[in-house]
């Protein structure tokens, strides 16, 4: 059985939750804990729950319907992870 990987952390946003824990899998990881919030004037709040400095940082957030909210909270997930180093 190969070494799980620990340089690298894959995060998922709330569009496709099934789809993570199915990737990490078949990539010999773990899945890395953040939380997804939309606060109550309308802005998105992402957490990550894990350092990522040094990493590389993986985002499973698919940009189905609806599109412009599922894009916009990939884009502020990849902001956040530059943000921490990854």
């Amino acid at each position: 059985m190969p070494e799980r990987c620990t340089s690298l952390q894959v995060f998922s946003g709330y569009a496709h939750p099934e789809l993570a824990p199915e990737a990490v899998c078949y990539m010999l990881t773990v899945l890395g804990l953040s939380r997804v919030n939309r606060l109550s004037d309308g802005a998105t709040r992402v957490e990550i729950g894990a350092s990522v400095r040094g990493k590389a940082a993986f985002t499973v957030q698919p940009t189905s319907t609806p599109v412009l909210a599922t894009t916009m909270v990939l884009l502020i997930m990849l902001d956040a992870f530059r943000r921490a180093s990854a």
